[in-house]
């Protein structure tokens, strides 16, 4: 009985100590995906752009078939597109307004921030009609 009591509680030590050191090295596999997230995003960003992400958090972009001025914010990730000045109107979509704001996420919750803001980077800048046709959007009327 006391050898089973010890072998237990071993066995569950040793459960504790892998379940501890998976969720630090988990820990840690997340920090790295992150941090070579922010390098590719900066990566991909002009040198103007990256000076606004210093100074703002966001940074512009604009739409490559209505010509939208549009700015993301880096920091973070719903209804972080925000519409600067309006392009043409495409004849699938509502006329966008300044300040409304646009969400485009992807579907995968666990995607580090700078992944998924250089995704909208790239899909507004190479396929802005997608976006357009999945974002979810918001009017925005300052004080309200």
């Amino acid at each position: 009985m006391l050898l089973s009591s010890l072998l237990l509680s071993s066995f569950l030590g040793c459960v504790a100590m892998v379940t501890l050191l998976g969720a630090l090295f988990g820990v840690r596999e997340r920090e790295r995906a992150r941090n070579r997230a922010v390098e590719l995003l900066i990566d991909h960003l002009s040198e103007e752009q990256k000076l606004q992400i210093r100074q703002r958090g966001r940074f512009n972009v604009f739409g490559n078939r209505t010509g939208t001025l549009y700015s993301i914010d880096a920091t973070c990730r719903n209804f972080n597109i925000m519409v600067l000045s309006p392009g043409l109107t495409l004849p699938f979509m509502n006329p966008l307004h300044v300040g409304e704001r646009l969400c485009a996420v992807p579907r995968i919750p666990s995607l580090p921030l700078s992944d998924v803001v250089l995704t909208q980077k790239i899909m507004l800048e190479c396929n802005e009609v997608a976006v357009l046709r999945v974002a979810n959007g918001i009017s925005y009327k300052g004080g309200e």
